[in-house]
C-alpha cells in the first residue's frame, strides 16, 4: 500500500513537474520575444516623429496646379549618438488610393535627445491629395558632435498682414553658440488649439558667435488655414 502511495505520490510530483515544466519555457519564450521586440522598438523608435501633417493647396482660378505642404517634427531618443542626415518621407495619394506624388526632405543632424522640424512642398498636378502618409527613414547615428538647438533663442515674433498675400512672419534669433555656423534654419508652425495645420522654413547664412538676426517667413501658399498660435523652430543647417 505504501508502495502504491509513493508511486500515486512521485506520478503526482512529475504531472508538476511537467505542468511546471510547459509552462516556463513558454513564459520564457515569450519573455525572450517580448525583449526582443522590445528592442527592435525602442532601436526603430530612436528616431520619433512626434508631430507631423500636411496642407492641400488646391487649383484655383490662378494656377492649374494642385500643391501639398508637409512637415515633421522629429526627435533623436539616443542619449548619446547623433543623426546624421534625418530624412522623412511623404506619398500623397487620391481618393482611390493612387499616387499622385512623392518627394523627401533631408536635415543636417539632430544632437542627442534633441527635436528638430523638417519642412518641404510637392505638386500633385491638377489632382488634390485627398491623404498623405509622412514617414522618417532609418536614422543613421554618428559620435560626431552636433549643436543642440537650445543654443538658439528666438523673440518678438510677429504675423504681418500683407495687403495680396499670406501675412508674414517676422523676429529675431540669437545665436548663443561660441563657434560661428554656416547657416541655420528657422520653421514656424501654425496650429490651431494643439493640432498643427501648416508649416514654413526660411534660411539665414553666416550666424556669428553670439549674434542677433532678424528674420522673415514668408509662406509658399496662398492662404494660411484657420490659427491661433505660431510655434517657432531653430536648427543649424
Amino acid at each position: 500500500m505504501k508502495s502504491a502511495i509513493k508511486k500515486v505520490i512521485a506520478a503526482c510530483v512529475v504531472c508538476g513537474a511537467m505542468v511546471t515544466g510547459l509552462s516556463v519555457p513558454v513564459t520564457t519564450n515569450v519573455e525572450a520575444t517580448t525583449i526582443q521586440a522590445k528592442k527592435q522598438k525602442k532601436s526603430a523608435s530612436k528616431l520619433e516623429i512626434v508631430d507631423s501633417g500636411y496642407y492641400v493647396q488646391p487649383t484655383d482660378e490662378y494656377s492649374d496646379t494642385a500643391y501639398v505642404y508637409f512637415w515633421a517634427k522629429i526627435k533623436n531618443n539616443d542619449k548619446k549618438k547623433s543623426i546624421d542626415f534625418p530624412v522623412i518621407t511623404a506619398t500623397a495619394k487620391d481618393e482611390s488610393g493612387n499616387v499622385l506624388g512623392s518627394s523627401s526632405q533631408t536635415g543636417m543632424s539632430i544632437a542627442p535627445k534633441d527635436t528638430v522640424v523638417l519642412t518641404s512642398m510637392m505638386d500633385t498636378g491638377d489632382t488634390p491629395a485627398t491623404t498623405v502618409e509622412i514617414k522618417a527613414k532609418k536614422p543613421k547615428f554618428t559620435s560626431r558632435k552636433t549643436i543642440k538647438s537650445n543654443v538658439f533663442e528666438t523673440t518678438n515674433i510677429t504675423e504681418v498682414p500683407q495687403e495680396y498675400t499670406c501675412a508674414k512672419l517676422t523676429g529675431e534669433v540669437t545665436y548663443k553658440g561660441k563657434k560661428d555656423l554656416d547657416g541655420i534654419a528657422i520653421t514656424a508652425i501654425y496650429k490651431s488649439g494643439d493640432k498643427s495645420v501648416f508649416a514654413e522654413t526660411t534660411y539665414l547664412n553666416d550666424i556669428e558667435a553670439g549674434s542677433t538676426e532678424s528674420f522673415e517667413i514668408n509662406p509658399l501658399s496662398n492662404e494660411l488655414p484657420d490659427h491661433d498660435s505660431v510655434e517657432v523652430y531653430v536648427q543649424n543647417w
